[in-house]
């Protein structure tokens, strides 16, 4: 089983590099047409639009959730890496608290969290699937 990887691990880890790159998608679309995106996916300018009583906060807001796009895309990247290089348990935490706590600045369009939530939970299932397997091969053996 050292060299034979689970073909849902390699699912949760590119599930992980694909959330990423939703992120940054995201993130250049924000830059590149300013506020036409983010009115309307991120909650965060929202909230701090009604605190401030300023409508016009969401022109300048838009920077800030791009940045905050790229950096939750490189750490669910990372994330993804570990899982595939066998460290589950942290690979599928960072994937899915980045997910969940890039709601508020869009998340990759909603399908970067979804996918990332579904990466982060197949991503905790690996170790339990990759020692069910290795106990069966040794039985059957």
């Amino acid at each position: 089983m050292s060299e034979n990887r689970l073909a849902t691990a390699n699912a949760a880890a590119i599930l992980g590099a694909v959330c990423g790159i939703w992120m940054i998608l995201s993130g250049v679309l924000f830059l590149a047409f300013n506020t036409a995106f983010t009115d309307k996916l991120v909650p965060l300018d929202a909230i701090l639009e009604a605190i401030t009583l300023n409508p016009a906060l969401g022109n300048v807001l838009f920077i800030p959730d791009a940045i905050l796009n790229f950096i939750f895309a490189g750490v669910e990247m990372v994330g993804g890496f570990f899982v595939y290089t066998r460290k589950y348990r942290l690979g599928g935490s960072l994937i899915l608290i980045i997910s969940l706590v890039s709601i508020i600045v869009g998340g990759g369009f909603w399908v970067g969290t979804l996918w990332g939530v579904a990466a982060g939970a197949i991503a905790f299932l690996c170790p339990n699937l990759e020692s069910r397997i290795a106990a069966e091969t040794a039985d059957s053996s």
